[in-house]
């Protein structure tokens, strides 16, 4: 820690993980494809994102994977499936891991960094990932045929989720990293 306050990025990190919870649950909305509840339109990647930009990859990610873990628990939207709490590890490990990997000089994140680092990580998790848990989850058995549709269709939102998200993180970013308590690694 290095003389750095502990509870501050505890503390941090709830209130992260917590706001992610609420506007998942209780702020987003699912759009059908393919009679299953393919696409979920909200903003709750947003804090798990920031919390891996403010305070490292692996915070982040768990803050991603509690979110998940304690929303799945508390207010099920189906049943529970594993997958989808790896994917939101991932949202919010990804992009910090990606832009510390491709900044290594810089101490200030650029917009087009910041967009590139969301892109391939929503690429990864809800164009890929996600489209495979659900098929798995809610479309029978797994078919080549069945995955290209589900991810012909989730592949452009994906994309504008990202147009989206790095519309609202740059700014909270700045923000916020202005009076960081640092990380926890």
């Amino acid at each position: 820690m290095h003389g750095y306050n502990r509870t501050a990025i505890l503390t941090r990190l709830a209130l992260l993980t917590t706001v992610s919870l609420v506007l998942t649950r209780f702020l987003s909305f699912y759009v059908p494809f393919l009679g299953v509840q393919s696409m979920r339109v909200g903003f709750g990647e947003v804090p798990v994102i920031l919390a891996g930009l403010l305070l490292g990859g692996p915070a982040g990610g768990m803050a991603g994977l509690v979110a998940d873990l304690v929303g799945a628990t508390l207010f099920p939207v189906g049943p529970y499936f594993p997958g989808f709490t790896f994917s939101a590890f991932l949202t919010g490990f990804l992009p910090a891991i990606i832009l510390k990997a491709s900044s290594e000089k810089q101490s200030r994140i650029s917009k087009p960094a910041l967009f590139l680092a969301i892109l391939v990580t929503q690429l990864i998790t809800s164009a890929l990932l996600n489209t495979l848990w659900i098929v798995l989850l809610y479309m029978g058995p797994f078919t080549p045929a069945t995955y290209c549709a589900l991810f012909t269709v989730r592949a452009p939102f994906a994309a504008i989720m990202t147009l989206v998200y790095s519309v609202l993180v740059y700014p909270l970013y700045t923000r916020l990293s202005k009076d960081r308590p640092h990380t926890l690694s």
